[in-house]
């Protein structure tokens, strides 16, 4: 240090080699520094590793199930305890939930998705792999039951449709005719290929939890009943899933014409055939045949056209109980009960008018319930009138607790299947007419009971038996009617299409439509169908074969999607037969064709989900026209 400077002159910061001297009046002084540096001795590193020694094990452990067990797992629950929280949390649930619903936050808010804008999309297209005979074949391809019409011969039949009592075997066969151009067409097209795919989609069904496919495989002309028809069956959702080879194949006698799965079950499936048989399936069953009903005047003896199956709650009970009605190109509608096997219808109607006091029997070629009225129908037929039907569709367990019925014989037992058959006869000059025919025929062959089928056997007048079901009708269309399909939202809405070229939209308590679309110029429609998720959405398929999506909320004249597929030049020579909306997976769409494909289309967001106050907007379209 600086000997010069005094020791009260330094403070306690020093910095480097600074001192910091205070200022001192008068003249200014120098201040001298020396810098001071230190040394410490040198650190050295060095670098050590340590390694332990250790022990490592693979363990595995599997679970096998017990032998004999095949029940499904069921976990434990503490209904005490789980009704003990609901009671205590449901008050303020249910607080909440109120207010949410009268909140008027969001009114305005309508959420806009981006894969709105996504175009829609081919997923699957499936293929049966069923060998089928076609005995009615030659090897040209040529149809060896005769010739098969044209075009014009059956647009020159369309004047004559006016006439109801014209309707009949020649109408029927003018729509044979129409497929058979289409069916030779695309066989032409598809070459070798066609032997493999040689028979046509003839009707195609979601099961109820949409997880199932099924697709009926037959023809769509008839030179003969020797034909015969399967029944493919596709998990649609499973991981294995082969386009080209479906989970099953059902083998069918003769060609099955339409198929329907249960309400409630995703096993059972009916069919209808072309000589009017219906058979009952479970299509998981390794024999998957369960009953059939059989061919007989009384019951259907021609096209089974339509299958439709309905839920009734029986009264003071619970349970439900389903029926299955089917109508035919014979004239009839005729209700089943499942649990006889088919072995008789429980009911039935005849589809007839009156012509110079005549009865003229009309073929059924579509039907449709109201889905807020089981007994209400709507019915389509080849003379193209759709007829609005009341079917009374009361569960023989409802009848039989109020039956009056009694015979006329004491030496015969009327059985109790038979009594509730008979109630259902109304008219009581009928019924008592049918019963002396029935005990006469039961009496002169020795039986000591009456049982339904006796009291087809014993043939009484189909009249009698059988009534007619039409209370309106509506404006007809100028062909045969291809399907008609109520409105899953809104009660009084129905629509129809037809091989006329036109989609109709009817005010259920109109007879004249409110509507009516033509998706294409010179094409003939084979189907139409709402769509369950979206009420002012429906779909329309046609003989060029393209699918027509219609949104009224995008356009009240023109199809809002056109399906494009990807062979172009096989779409104009494979027409479409059915089309089917998927009741769970809202954007799944499977189109039926004529050449023996099925193709499941994914529908884009913004034909697949509800939008803001849809249903009051089609409402305000029907009630306006």
């Amino acid at each position: 240090m600086n000997s010069d400077l005094k020791d009260e002159a330094l403070v306690d910061d020093d910095f480097g080699g600074i001192s910091i001297v205070p200022s001192t009046s008068g003249a200014d002084r120098v201040v001298k520094t020396q810098d001071f540096y230190s040394n410490t001795e040198e650190i050295y590193e060095c670098n050590v590793e340590t390694n332990t020694d250790y022990e490592a094990y693979a363990v595995e452990t599997q679970v096998d199930a017990m032998i004999g067990d095949d029940g499904n797992a069921q976990a434990e629950v503490n209904l005490d305890y789980l009704g003990d929280w609901l009671e205590a949390i449901y008050p303020r649930l249910a607080n909440i939930l109120e207010m949410n619903a009268s909140s008027r936050t969001f009114e305005h808010y309508e959420v806009k998705n981006d894969d709105g804008l996504e175009a829609n999309s081919l997923q699957h297209t499936l293929t049966t792999t069923f060998e089928f005979t076609d005995p009615g074949v030659d090897e040209d391809g040529a149809d060896a039951g005769g010739e098969t019409g044209s075009f014009q011969e059956y647009q020159d039949d369309i004047d004559e449709w006016g006439d109801m009592q014209s309707i009949g075997r020649k109408t029927k066969a003018s729509v044979q005719n129409t497929s058979t151009v289409q069916s030779q067409t695309t066989n032409a097209v598809a070459g070798e290929e066609s032997k493999v795919l040689s028979f046509d989609v003839t009707s195609v069904d979601w099961s109820c939890n949409g997880s199932t496919i099924a697709v009926a495989y037959g023809k769509q002309n008839h030179p003969s009943m020797s034909f015969q028809g399967c029944v493919s069956i596709w998990g649609i959702f499973r991981r294995d899933l082969d386009p080209a080879k479906p989970s099953k194949n059902i083998e069918v006698s003769n060609c099955v014409t339409t198929l329907r799965f249960h309400p409630s079950d995703p096993n059972l499936l009916a069919g209808g055939t072309f000589i009017g048989e219906i058979y009952l399936w479970n299509v998981y069953n390794e024999e998957p045949e369960l009953c059939n009903s059989r061919a007989d005047e009384y019951f259907h003896r021609e096209s089974i056209t339509k299958l439709v199956w309905i839920s009734q709650q029986q009264i003071g009970s619970l349970r439900f109980v389903h029926s299955l009605i089917s109508t035919s190109t014979d004239g009839k509608i005729l209700i089943w009960d499942p649990d006889n096997k088919l072995d008789h219808p429980k009911k039935g109607y005849i589809i007839a008018r009156k012509k110079k006091g005549q009865m003229v029997m009309i073929g059924g070629t579509s039907l449709d319930v109201n889905p807020f009225d089981n007994n209400m129908f709507l019915l389509g037929t080849e003379g193209g009138t759709i007829f609005k039907c009341n079917i009374e569709t009361t569960s023989f367990s409802d009848q039989i607790s109020g039956s009056t019925f009694e015979g006329l014989s004491k030496r015969l037992r009327w059985r109790k299947e038979s009594e509730r058959f008979m109630d259902t006869i109304t008219n009581p000059v009928n019924q008592e007419q049918i019963k002396q025919e029935v005990e006469r025929y039961c009496m002169d062959r020795g039986y000591k009971e009456v049982n339904p089928i006796h009291i087809f056997n014993a043939k009484p007048e189909m009249k009698l038996l059988y009534t007619v079901p039409f209370n309106f009708n509506y404006e007809k269309q100028y062909g045969p009617n291809q399907a008609v399909s109520c409105s899953p939202f809104i009660r009084k809405l129905f629509l129809s299409c037809s091989i006329d070229g036109s989609v109709k939209m009817y005010d259920i308590n109109n007879n004249r439509s409110i509507a009516s679309f033509e998706p294409s110029s010179n094409e003939y429609l084979m189907d139409a169908c709402f769509s369950p998720f979206r009420p002012a959405v429906f779909a329309v398929i046609g003989t060029k074969g393209k699918p027509y999506i219609y949104d009224l909320t995008i356009s009240k004249k023109s199809p809002a999607y056109i399906l494009e597929n990807e062979e172009e030049e096989k779409v104009v020579n494979s027409g479409g037969v059915k089309i089917s909306f998927n009741p769970k997976q809202r954007d799944f769409l499977a189109v039926g064709y004529m050449d023996g494909m099925t193709k499941i289309y994914k529908l884009n967001y913004s034909l697949s989900n509800l939008k803001k106050n849809e249903k009051k907007f089609l409402s305000e379209f029907v009630d306006k026209k």
